[in-house]
C-alpha cells in the first residue's frame, strides 16, 4: 500500500506556478553562514484586524532577518467571465508596477539590495513573500500596502507581462515534464462556472486592460481575504502597531457577484492551447464542511496514487488537483486533471483514470484513513522551524520563509478557524463517514467530463 504523508504532499503540491522578482540564486548574501543556528521560536500569535485582515506573528531571534508572507484568496479559479490569465497578470504587475512612493521596479530593487521579494500564483490564492533585515519590517509592509492602494499599471508593463503570461504556456509545452494544470484550472473555471465553450488562454493576456486588473484586485484582494504572516527577529507588539498602521485602514469591499450556476452536463470545449486536456469533475453542492474536508483528504491520497499508478502514468501526465492545498469547495469541486502525451487517446486515458481511482480507493483501509488524519493533524499542529532545526544545509532565510508560507496556507486549509477546532473536526470524521461521502459524490452518475481541445491537437 502506498503511504505518503500530508507534510510530504505539501512540498509536492505547492510547487510554484509563477515566480516573480529576485531569483533564489541571487540571494547569496543570505547564505553567509548557511548552517541553521539553534532555533527557539516563540509562541505563534494570531489576531484579526477590525476590517478582517488575519495576522500571524512569531518571534525567532537566531538571525537578524524577518520573513513576511502576504496571502490573498485570489487564484486561477477566481477569474471572471472571459478574463482568463488576469490573476497571473495582476501578480506580475503588483510586483513590478510603480506606486505612490516607488517608480516601476523600484520596490523590487530597494528590497533586493538587502533582502528578497517574490510572488506566486496558485489555484486558489496568490502570495507575495519578502525577506528583510531586522528593523525593516515596515519597508515590506509599506510596499505591500501601496500595491493595494496606489499601483500604476502602465501600458509598457501591461504589454511586457501579457507576453510573459502567454509565453508561460509555450514554456510548459516545451518541457517534457511540464503540466498545463494551472492553465487547465483557468479554462475549467471559464467553462464550469461561466459556461464558456471556447476559452482563450494564450491570447487572453493581450486582451486584458488595466481596468480588468483593478477590478480583479478590488474583487479579491479584499481585507477579509488577506493573511499577513511575519516571522523572525521582530517584536510582536511593535509589529502589531506597524501592521495596523499599514493595513488597518483598508476599506472592506463588497464581495464580487456570484458566477452563474455550475454546468450540469459534460462539455467538450475549445481552447487556444495546442494540446488536449480533460477534467473528471464531481460537483457539489457539498453537504457540509465535514464532507468537504473528508473529500479533500481522500483527494490528497488519490493525487499520489494516480501519479504512481504504472498503468495510468505510462500514457498520461496526471495531476489530481483537488488536494488539501486547494480544498474542494465552491470554486474548485472534486476533480481529476488529465493531460495526454502525444499519440495517446485522451478518452482512453479518462477511462483508465476512473479504473485507477476505483482501485486506489479499494486500498484505503480504516487504519490507513486514520493515518491520513493523523498526518494532517501533525501538519497543522507542527512548526517546521522546530522540526527542521537540525538541518544544516538550508539557508536560514528559507526556513523562516517556508514556515511563514506554511502558516498562511494552514489558515486557508482550516477555513480561518483556530487550529484546535480544526483538529477536533478532522479527528471526528470516521472512516465509514468518509467512505460514504466519497461513494455518494465520486461516482459515474455525478461525473461531468470537461474536455479542452487545442487547435494543433485537432489536426494530429
Amino acid at each position: 500500500m502506498r503511504r505518503t504523508t500530508v507534510l510530504a504532499l505539501t512540498l509536492i503540491l505547492v510547487g510554484s506556478l509563477i515566480g516573480c522578482g529576485k531569483n533564489q540564486e541571487e540571494a547569496d548574501k543570505f547564505r553567509a553562514g548557511t548552517s541553521t543556528p539553534q532555533i527557539a521560536p516563540g509562541p505563534l500569535k494570531h489576531l484579526r484586524l477590525d476590517n478582517g485582515v488575519s495576522v500571524y506573528l512569531q518571534e525567532e531571534h537566531s538571525r537578524p532577518m524577518i520573513a513576511v508572507e502576504i496571502l490573498y484568496k485570489a487564484g486561477a479559479a477566481n477569474e471572471g467571465a472571459g478574463k482568463a490569465q488576469v490573476s497571473c497578470m495582476l501578480a506580475h504587475m503588483l510586483i513590478f508596477s510603480g506606486s505612490e512612493s516607488f517608480k516601476a521596479g523600484e520596490a523590487v530593487e530597494a528590497i533586493s539590495k538587502e533582502g528578497k521579494i517574490n510572488g506566486e500564483l496558485t489555484n486558489l490564492f496568490t502570495h507575495f513573500d519578502y525577506v528583510v533585515p531586522s528593523g525593516q519590517l515596515d519597508v515590506a509592509l509599506k510596499v505591500e500596502a501601496e500595491r493595494l492602494t496606489s499601483s500604476r499599471f502602465t501600458d509598457d508593463l501591461m504589454q511586457k507581462y501579457a507576453g510573459k503570461c502567454a509565453g508561460d504556456v509555450s514554456v510548459v509545452l516545451e518541457d517534457a515534464q511540464g503540466t498545463l494544470s494551472k492553465f487547465g484550472v483557468m479554462a475549467l473555471n471559464q467553462t464550469y462556472n461561466h459556461h464558456r465553450t471556447s476559452v482563450s488562454i494564450v491570447d487572453a493576456p493581450s486582451q486584458l486592460t488595466a481596468d480588468d486588473l483593478k477590478e480583479f484586485l478590488d474583487d479579491h484582494y479584499r481585507p477579509e481575504n488577506m493573511v499577513v504572516v511575519a516571522i523572525g527577529d521582530l517584536d510582536t507588539t511593535d509589529a502589531v502597531k506597524l501592521i495596523q498602521q499599514r493595513f488597518g485602514s483598508l476599506p472592506a469591499r463588497a464581495a464580487p457577484a456570484v458566477p452563474q450556476k455550475p454546468i450540469k452536463k459534460s462539455v467538450s470545449a475549445k481552447w487556444d492551447v495546442p494540446a488536449d486536456v480533460a477534467f473528471l469533475v464531481f460537483p457539489g453542492p457539498y453537504e457540509n464542511e465535514r464532507e468537504r474536508l473528508a473529500l479533500t483528504m481522500l483527494g490528497t491520497y488519490l493525487s499520489q496514487y494516480l501519479v504512481r499508478d504504472a498503468d495510468l502514468y505510462a500514457g498520461v501526465k496526471s495531476s489530481f488537483v483537488s488536494s488539501y492545498i486547494s480544498p474542494v469547495g465552491d470554486e474548485l469541486p472534486f476533480f481529476v486533471f488529465l493531460q495526454a502525451k502525444r499519440g495517446y487517446n485522451l478518452q482512453d486515458i479518462q477511462t483508465t483514470a476512473l479504473i485507477a481511482m476505483e482501485k486506489g480507493m479499494s486500498e484505503v483501509s480504516e487504519t490507513f484513513f486514520d493515518a491520513i488524519k493523523s498526518s494532517l493533524v501533525s501538519y497543522v499542529e507542527t512548526s517546521s522551524l522546530k522540526a527542521q532545526a537540525n538541518v544544516d544545509f538550508v539557508p536560514h532565510y528559507q526556513f523562516i520563509g517556508q514556515e511563514a508560507l506554511n502558516i498562511g496556507m494552514k489558515h486557508y486549509l482550516r477555513g480561518g478557524v483556530e487550529t484546535g477546532a480544526f483538529v477536533e473536526l478532522v479527528r471526528s470524521i470516521s472512516y465509514e463517514e468518509a467512505k460514504r461521502y466519497y461513494a455518494a459524490r465520486v461516482n459515474t452518475k455525478n461525473l461531468l467530463e470537461v474536455t479542452f481541445t487545442g487547435p494543433k491537437a485537432q489536426s494530429r
